[in-house]
C-alpha cells in the first residue's frame, strides 16, 4: 500500500511542479544545507482543518504518517518519521536525518 500511494502522490507533485499551478494539500519545503520536502494533506485538503494523516516526500520516498497530538502547532508521527510545522516554519525528522529550519516555499 505505501509504494502505491507514493507512486500516485509522485505522479501527482511531478504535475504539480512541471505546471507551476497550485495543487491543494501539497506544500513544498526549503530547508537548511539546501534540502527540501514535500507534504501532501491529499485532494480532500481546506484550509484551518488538520487533516488525520499526512504522506511525506523526501529522498525518492514517500511515507504516510498519522496526525500526533501537539501542544502548538502541528505535529504527524510514526515512531520513526516527524513532521512539525508552526505557521511557515517546519522541521522534518527521519531515520536518515534532520531536515531543520525549513520555510513552505510560496
Amino acid at each position: 500500500m505505501r509504494r502505491r500511494v507514493g507512486i500516485l502522490v509522485g505522479v501527482g507533485m511531478m504535475v504539480a511542479c512541471q505546471s507551476r499551478q497550485a495543487v491543494p494539500g501539497l506544500f513544498e519545503f526549503q530547508c537548511a544545507g539546501g534540502k527540501k520536502f514535500y507534504v501532501d494533506y491529499g485532494a480532500s485538503y481546506r484550509p484551518g482543518k488538520v487533516p488525520e494523516k499526512a504522506v511525506i516526500h523526501y529522498e525518492d520516498q514517500a511515507i504516510a504518517i498519522p496526525q500526533a497530538p501537539d501542544g502548538k502547532g502541528i505535529r504527524y508521527s510514526d515512531g520513526l518519521t516527524t513532521f512539525r510545522a508552526q505557521g511557515d516554519a517546519a522541521e522534518l525528522v527521519t531515520r536518515v536525518g534532520v531536515y531543520e529550519r525549513c520555510q513552505v516555499v510560496r
